[in-house]
């Protein structure tokens, strides 16, 4: 944010140390933070909900810096391996996600890949069928 011209005096040592390899996104007024995970990394729910947690606050003091009082933050984290509690305990792991901020998720890049391999597929196919209403109405 320093380099967008937001000084912010207050932050702990720990959030200006905090490594900054992050994307950070405004979607209709929602703030909203990606973070990538190296995908073959075993990461732990706690792990997850300190780190979420102290990119929220962060965000919070250079937002108040802005004077936006409070901001809606969504932190997403994208990994590679599943959290053991996603099998054995889904409940605590969208708590610990509530209590990083509202919306705030884990996705996985294999889902996303799928997602973004779903979309493009269908778009070949529209395409497609765009393409051959092309040559009909050329045709005409």
């Amino acid at each position: 944010m320093k380099e967008e011209g937001v000084i912010v005096d207050d932050l702990t040592k720990k959030e200006e140390l905090g490594r900054v390899d992050i994307a950070y996104r405004t979607n209709a007024g929602k703030h909203i933070i990606v973070e990538l995970k190296r995908a073959g990394r075993k990461m732990k729910l706690l792990e997850l909900q300190g780190q979420g947690q102290l990119y929220v606050d962060k965000l919070q003091k250079i937002l108040k810096a802005q004077d936006i009082e409070n901001p809606d933050i969504e932190v997403v984290f994208v990994i590679g391996k599943q959290i053991d509690e996603e099998s054995s305990n889904p409940d605590r792991l969208k708590s610990s996600m509530m209590a990083i901020s509202p919306g705030s998720r884990v996705k996985h890049y294999d889902g996303l890949i799928k997602g973004a391999q779903e979309a493009y597929s269908e778009y070949l196919k529209k395409s497609k069928e765009l393409d051959k209403l092309d040559n009909i109405v050329d045709r005409i």
